[in-house]
């Protein structure tokens, strides 16, 4: 897959609606053959700077502050899924993942 594509899947996953996120987890863990879900890390809620350039400094950077953000690893039938969600969405991060998971093994 390129990186384009993964990280428009990223994007959209990270943006999505969580109630229909969520549906649409739920529904690729009720499909058959069910596959096994192995929760790999998190979910758990982490803060990362937000950083902007410094003019005429030759690269340096300014910590405009901090953001939190939800992050999960899953492996889905042994497929690797990472999601992402922005402030504290265990649930989300958890469901992007699955998804993202799923979208990696078709």
């Amino acid at each position: 897959m390129s990186v384009t594509s993964t990280e428009s899947r990223y994007e959209a996953l990270a943006t999505a609606e969580p109630a229909a996120l969520e549906a649409l987890a739920d529904a690729i863990l009720a499909g058959a053959p069910v596959p096994t879900v192995e929760v790999v890390a998190g979910p758990e809620t982490v803060t990362a700077p937000v950083r902007t350039p410094v003019p005429a400094t030759g690269g340096a950077t300014a910590v405009l502050g901090h953001v939190a953000l939800t992050t999960c690893t899953v492996l889905l039938g042994g497929t690797r899924g990472d999601g992402i969600r922005s402030g504290r969405d265990l649930p989300g991060a958890l469901a992007a993942a699955v998804c993202d998971a799923e979208a990696e093994r078709h």
